[in-house]
């Protein structure tokens, strides 16, 4: 191994070593300080050792790689402890302006009505497509969260009691980083929406309660560990979880085992040992591994082919009943089948996993100049990992910005939600203030 893959070695560990000592040392409680003393001095140690040439050059990097990982980890769950008072986007931009990472422009146009925000728990405002979770602090998530769950009543069914679901969803929190756009703010954002979705429209009529408590779950649960970067970034980096997992749905695969690694390892989080019967245990599982990897990208295109299918065919079959196609009743969407429950629950935590463009506006745009400071960091990233750079990614100026959002919204998500307000007419309401977004960037777009 060439010596400045060695300086490569010892500046990644440097790095981990200055962030925590600079920017979260200070506020560390006291056996947290310690701890970290006690990394501090290996790192001295390995760096001695690789200058003087102790170590081979070529055996270092497979000697101290778990080293490396162990800081890492410490140096996560600090920064997720300690933003756990704090709102999202203050505690990444705190980050940032610390560590002298830019932000983009587009930051500073993110606009927060204070007003907006709930002094105690209302449900009639968490039941609103337009409830503004940016307002709250991730411990005030969490606590609106565990209120969604007590308002559906699902979980006492299943011995699963208040002070268990409130650590769970607590240690959840905690394994959600501190980046701009995949924190625990937007895993809150999917289930609350899907949560909105299922009280006030008939999907809770087509979907059972168990199937909507594991997709509740399943959205607090789909980003865990995510580091700010996409599936393709893993792949040219030829990322441990993407050779683990072969380069398919690797950061989906990944978040579903962050979950099932922490509630197998910790009894005090594991919610899988409530469920006593065997079948009820089996479905939990299955549903909350297709659920999480629905939030897949890459199906997109086939859960709009096959959600199309469902429902020309279930309309049709609901029109005319007594005298349906039989290639109809053969493909429509059949509530009595678990299989098409489970694809409704998959597609519907797809939907809403991507479903803020069809917030209001000024709450649509706060979540894309997010996702847009997320991409553009990672083409930083990839710039200075030597892997090509994702271009249309980077951030060139608010009218590709424009352009890019008007791309998404009309060819990716219209088509989408546009289907289930077909087979959901609730939801209509959805697609309907999602054109109203359109054509106010196309406005905005022809204004300058």
């Amino acid at each position: 191994m060439a010596q400045h893959q060695h300086n490569s070695f010892l500046k990644q560990l440097e790095n981990e070593i200055v962030f925590i000592r600079s920017f979260l040392y200070s506020r560390l409680p006291q056996n947290k300080k310690e701890e970290f003393n006690n990394f501090e001095k290996i790192y001295e140690t390995i760096a001695l050792q690789i200058k003087s040439g102790a170590i081979k050059e070529e055996l270092a990097p497979s000697i101290y790689s778990q080293f490396v990982k162990t800081l890492k980890s410490f140096k996560r769950r600090q920064e997720n402890q300690l933003k756990y008072p704090e709102r999202d986007i203050d505690a990444f931009r705190k980050k940032y302006e610390s560590t002298g990472q830019t932000l983009l422009p587009l930051i500073h146009d993110i606009k927060l009505n204070m007003n907006d925000r709930m002094n105690k728990f209302d449900i009639s405002k968490v039941l609103d497509f337009n409830f503004n979770m940016h307002l709250y602090t991730n411990k005030e998530l969490v606590d609106i969260a565990f209120q969604m769950f007590e308002y559906a009543n699902i979980h006492t069914k299943y011995n699963i009691d208040d002070s268990f679901l409130k650590d769970l969803l607590e240690e959840m929190c905690m394994n959600y980083n501190v980046i701009p756009y995949h924190n625990w703010t937007h895993a809150f954002q999917l289930s609350q929406m899907f949560f909105t979705v299922y009280f006030t429209s008939d999907f809770k009529d087509l979907i059972d309660s168990f199937e909507f408590f594991v997709g509740l779950l399943s959205g607090l649960a789909h980003d865990m560990n995510h580091k700010g970067v996409n599936n393709l970034y893993k792949v040219k980096r030829k990322a441990e979880n993407s050779l683990r997992y072969m380069e398919q749905a690797v950061l989906e695969n990944m978040h579903v085992s962050t979950f099932f690694h922490i509630i197998s390892r910790n009894p005090q989080f594991d919610i899988a040992s409530k469920f006593q019967d065997a079948a009820k245990l089996n479905k939990f599982k299955k549903l909350l591994v297709s659920n999480i990897l629905a939030t897949d990208m890459g199906r997109h295109g086939q859960f709009i082919t096959d959600l199309k299918t469902k429902t020309k065919a279930y309309l049709n079959v609901k029109q005319n009943p007594e005298n349906a196609d039989p290639l109809d009743k053969y493909l429509a969407f059949n509530k009595d089948s678990e299989q098409d429950r489970e694809f409704l629950t998959n597609i519907m935590i797809h939907a809403c996993d991507i479903g803020n463009p069809c917030y209001s506006f000024d709450n649509y745009m706060n979540w894309c100049y997010l996702l847009s400071q997320e991409f553009h960091d990672q083409t930083i990233k990839e710039e200075q990992k030597g892997v090509p750079v994702t271009t249309f990614l980077q951030y060139t100026g608010k009218q590709a910005f424009r352009k890019g959002q008007i791309f998404f919204s009309s060819s990716l998500l219209m088509p989408l939600w546009k289907e289930l307000g077909n087979l959901i007419p609730q939801l209509q309401v959805l697609p309907e203030q999602l054109a109203k977004n359109i054509k106010q960037i196309e406005d905005d777009l022809s204004k300058n």
